[in-house]
């Protein structure tokens, strides 16, 4: 195993992916009308879509934090309630 994997962040991440499984992406759809909108972003030319993936707003945090090291908490308290977790991490050049 390596200190990725057993770190309390990965251990997040799983732990959500498990929880998260139960959720159909016609639900994510269905409970959230502008997850196209807020799950994509545009830059350099380039488009990318995560809208169509199994991620709630949870697993991106998640995800971000095993990326900066950061707790969860953090992540959240930076990226603010009404801007979305791809386009906080679009405009910090990573």
């Amino acid at each position: 195993m390596s200190a990725l994997t057993e770190s309390a962040a990965w251990r997040a991440l799983t732990s959500l992916a498990a929880a998260d499984a139960a959720t159909t992406l016609s639900q994510r759809f269905k409970d959230d009308p502008a997850r196209a909108q807020r799950y994509s972003a545009e830059a350099c030319g380039l488009y990318l879509d995560y809208s169509k993936q199994r991620l709630g707003d949870d697993g991106i945090a998640a995800l971000l934090a095993l990326a900066g090291g950061a707790a969860p908490g953090a992540v959240t308290q930076r990226i603010g309630k009404r801007e979305h977790a791809i386009e906080y991490f679009m405009h910090q050049g990573h």
